[in-house]
């Protein structure tokens, strides 16, 4: 149904009122918002307010108030005599007049109503970028929970000081927190002004509350008292310190903000992610690590400043989406942390989903040939871990994982796929990775490569980045094929026979070898000497070797080889997966 007709923007602009609706369904009392958008028809009786068409559906929720709340849409004329759709909420309320319970209605123009949303989401960021400027705390106590909140904010987004039920708080303050028995009246009289929900006090007291006990600091606190939309209390205001300086968590302080983007910096994240972690319980904490794709291309091709603005404006990006449902951070050149709080699996897609779609078309306007993209690798507590190092060493492994399979895709860790990436309990010997080597240098030294293969044409710098391969996998040639014929395209290494194309995609036996995972694994050749394709391994004098092959829409497009001559060779689990992620990532980047 197209209700644009409805839209009038002379109207006066009524997004919400509220009315209370006494027996045979006149108006007790109403707020102004509403008496406004009625003007004169505001003496008539509630149900001739309505359209004839639709009073039926307001009646029937009437019948059903018994139920609960009721949501019913309905068009309402207004003083001007022009109908706008409304979207009613009615309940029953709580006072009894001439034995009819009274009915509690709010009224929301469901145009009009949308804008006044984005008007105040924009007047949100608004105010907690002020908020971020004052060098204050600030606080909020809802009667219906009990529940104090003490919060500062910074870089827009609030850091919780205390999240307590009152009376608790109360006992903490009195016992370690409260040296004086003047100062402990002073604060038996805050707790009534929250307690009783007084309206307009300050209360000034000497506390070593907010430096956790180090020194006693002069504090002034302010409140008064909000409604809301259920009409319960909310006491809420401003917390100054007068004396001394509150003990800052390094991440709420000005020099953890990152210069080029005002993020979080390294530090500052771990920092947050340990004491969010540590506060957790049993919620899910999502960790995730984001990395621009091509950026050293993008970088070589426009320029640094310009590199610099895509830094930026991704960072913007990222941030705007995830809003105050986390934290993002730079971690440092491209790569961004962003740490996500109770927050399940379908929401986060739908955040990194919106992320995706943003900065795909950050600089369309003005750079037509250039589409930003990002990497994403995801891990979560407590399914993955339970500390800052174990989620970003899953979230990283993820990562490379998401930059093998063809970048601009985001990639959930999941412990039996991607374990073996963690350079951990090998169960055998690895041949291929060099005993010399440590652990983590493995692991860095996987990471540049799967850099170099993500920086531009491969083609350019194939033997360079081909001679680093051969050298943490211990082998001896690496060969590329593609096209119809599977023409050798790129090779490097010492072949005795000229390499032209990869006939054995001719042979049935050799291909029926080719696993789920697109891979063929050759340990020794002499095993398969009663094969038809035998003959062409004793040619080339390949003794071992492992072929990734890649596909679209199912279809074997190319392949690599990584060879071993003159020699037997006992892949290990990680030479499989990592080969594999890497010979995919050439293939990519050679045909695409």
């Amino acid at each position: 149904m197209n209700i644009t007709e409805y839209h009038e923007k002379t109207e006066s602009f009524m997004p919400l009122g509220m009315a209370i609706l006494k027996k045979d369904y006149y108006i007790a009392s109403a707020d102004e918002s509403l008496y406004t958008f009625l003007d004169k028809n505001a003496d008539r009786i509630f149900t001739e307010l309505i359209h004839p068409d639709d009073r039926h559906h307001f009646l029937d929720a009437i019948e059903k108030m018994e139920e609960g709340t009721q949501y019913v849409l309905v068009r309402m004329i207004s003083g001007s005599k022009n109908y706008k759709y409304m979207l009613l909420r009615m309940r029953q309320d709580k006072f009894v007049v001439d034995n009819f319970r009274c009915i509690e209605v709010y009224i929301s123009d469901i145009i009009t109503s949308l804008e006044k949303y984005k008007r105040n989401r924009l007047i949100l960021t608004k105010y907690r970028r002020m908020m971020s400027l004052v060098d204050c705390l600030f606080f909020d106590y809802v009667k219906n929970t009990n529940i104090v909140n003490i919060y500062m904010y910074t870089n827009d987004k609030g850091y919780m000081f205390l999240s307590e039920n009152l009376d608790v708080w109360r006992e903490q303050m009195l016992r370690s927190y409260l040296w004086k028995d003047s100062e402990k009246k002073k604060f038996e009289a805050l707790y009534s002004c929250l307690k009783d929900g007084l309206d307009d006090f300050k209360i000034q007291l000497a506390t070593t509350f907010f430096s956790r006990a180090k020194r006693s600091d002069s504090v002034l606190i302010s409140g008064s008292v909000l409604f809301d939309i259920d009409g319960s209390k909310l006491v809420a205001g401003v917390i100054k310190l007068n004396a001394g300086e509150m003990e800052k968590p390094y991440y709420t302080t000005e020099a953890s903000k990152d210069s080029a983007t005002g993020l979080m910096n390294k530090r500052a994240i771990m920092e947050y992610a340990a004491l969010k972690l540590k506060e957790a319980d049993d919620k899910q904490i999502v960790f995730m690590v984001i990395d621009i794709d091509d950026f050293k291309n993008i970088n070589d091709t426009y320029g640094h400043l310009f590199g610099d603005k895509v830094i930026f404006r991704t960072a913007e990006t990222i941030k705007r989406v995830v809003g105050h449902r986390g934290t993002v951070a730079r971690f440092g050149g491209d790569e961004f942390v962003v740490l996500l709080e109770d927050c399940g699996n379908e929401v986060v897609n739908n955040i990194l989903k919106t992320i995706y779609g943003e900065v795909g078309l950050l600089f369309k306007d003005t750079h037509a040939d250039l589409r930003v993209t990002i990497s994403t690798g995801i891990s979560s507590y407590p399914k993955d871990g339970n500390s800052y190092e174990k989620l970003f060493k899953r979230a990283d492994k993820a990562l490379y994982v998401a930059k093998g399979n063809g970048k601009n895709n985001y990639v959930f860790y999941e412990e039996r796929e991607h374990k073996q990436l963690e350079f951990v309990n090998e169960r055998r010997r690895v041949k291929g990775l060099k005993t010399i080597a440590s652990r983590a240098n493995r692991s860095i030294l996987y990471s540049e490569i799967m850099l170099d293969l993500g920086s531009g044409d491969i083609t350019l710098r194939f033997d360079e980045v081909a001679a680093k391969i051969c050298d943490l996998f211990d082998v001896a040639g690496i060969s590329v094929y593609f096209g119809e014929d599977f023409n050798c395209c790129l090779r490097y290494g010492k072949y005795t026979y000229e390499l032209q194309r990869f006939s054995l995609m001719e042979h049935k036996d050799f291909t029926d070898l080719i696993s789920e995972d697109d891979m063929v694994v050759v340990e020794d050749a002499k095993q398969m000497a009663d094969k038809s394709f035998y003959h062409k391994y004793q040619r080339l004098e390949v003794n071992a070797n492992l072929l990734s092959f890649y596909r679209l829409e199912s279809v074997v497009k190319g392949l690599v080889c990584f060879d071993v001559f003159n020699t037997s060779r006992q892949w290990s689990e990680w030479d499989m997966i990592a080969l594999n992620a890497i010979g995919k990532m050439i293939l990519q980047n050679v045909i695409l």
